[in-house]
């Protein structure tokens, strides 16, 4: 896709409003501001790995585990914007001190229609304006349009972002550690040290056993495969049980693991009904909380049943050689646990 494209592409989003729905997965599509998944939790499954392959979205795996001490790190997305932010990110993180980063990049709290005055600094063009010079030609191109022709609350509010994720620093501290000062500094200075120990490239889930020689302790999908029946070329559970016992196995080192999918709550909830292991019904229906207490846990049936059926966790389980892990949740007003799918290569 050409650099006139790109923007012609992310003009159009630009002009229209974000409407919360499943995620697309496209060259052109919402970005993700910050991490939506314990990252911490998740890395330290694979958290002695030296080197990892992951998906990409603003970096937070990548800095993960960097922090973790990998020394070869490379991130992939399809999306052109998503990477493009990535890299405004990175360059905040090697130019800014912490407050400054922090500024930026999050928001003292979130709620429904916030006050200008706590959304002005997210994403700012002050910020765009201080670290442009550090920028790739085709990003600046991209983004000097979108500031130039939208203000950033406009963009913010538009379907260039996802912005109906927690992005507050209260937050974000809890599941990711780049958002903590110690951590950040550590960080820091790794990336200004090396600044190739992060390695980012546009490229599909199918298309990574061709782009990539292999070779990796770990490879962390995060929750791409929540959508398999969406990805071409992944769109059953056969199909993904086959790439993952094929094409990613080969791409890992004796020992090394893919974490397969990132399970939130509700697919958590799935497996362990399908484990016989207790979890909280209410949790999973509570904004229904108006009905009475037997049609709350009728709902969580219905819930869990159609997940136990259709979701990727409980069914590659049944595939045979899938590990879970069992973490702690981000959906913190429910104090619930996520899951996250594990498979070892083991020769």
């Amino acid at each position: 896709m050409s650099i006139t494209q790109i923007v012609e592409e992310a003009h159009k989003p630009a002009c229209t409003p974000y409407h919360m729905s499943n995620p697309t997965f496209s060259s052109v599509s919402p970005v993700y501001i910050a991490p939506t998944s314990n990252i911490k939790a998740a890395c330290k499954i694979v958290g002695n790995a030296k080197s990892v392959l992951a998906v990409g979205g603003m970096g937070a795996i990548g800095y993960e585990m960097a922090l973790n001490g990998a020394e070869k790190i490379d991130l992939f997305d399809i999306n052109i914007l998503q990477k493009m932010y990535a890299e405004i990110v990175k360059a905040g993180i090697i130019n800014f001190d912490y407050d400054t980063f922090i500024k930026y990049f999050t928001l003292p709290y979130q709620q429904n229609m916030m006050p200008y005055e706590v959304m002005k600094n997210l994403l700012s063009p002050e910020m765009y304006l201080r670290l442009r010079d550090y920028l790739s030609w085709d990003t600046k191109i991209v983004y000097d349009y979108l500031y130039h022709s939208f203000s950033s609350v406009d963009l913010i509010a538009s379907s260039v972002y996802r912005f109906e994720f927690d992005v507050s620093i209260g937050f974000l501290r809890k599941f990711a550690s780049l958002y903590n000062k110690r951590s950040y500094y550590i960080l820091q200075e790794l990336l200004r040290n090396n600044p190739n120990l992060i390695t980012y490239q546009t490229a599909s889930l199918i298309d990574i056993p061709s782009l990539y020689t292999g070779g990796y302790d770990a490879i962390i999908l995060d929750n791409i495969l929540q959508y398999f029946r969406s990805l071409e070329g992944l769109d059953t559970v056969e199909k993904v049980d086959e790439f993952v016992k094929g094409k990613l196995n080969a791409m890992l080192n004796p020992g090394g693991t893919v974490e397969v999918n990132y399970g939130y709550e509700l697919r958590t909830a799935a497996l362990k009904r399908m484990l016989n292991i207790p979890y909280n019904k209410k949790n999973l229906v509570d904004n229904m909380s108006n009905l009475p207490p037997y049609m709350l846990s009728m709902a969580s049936d219905a819930l869990t049943e159609k997940e136990m059926q259709e979701g990727l966790n409980t069914n590659l389980i049944l595939h045979g050689g899938y590990d879970y892990h069992f973490i702690l949740g981000v959906e913190i007003e429910h104090k619930s646990d996520n899951v996250v799918l594990t498979y070892t290569r083991h020769k």
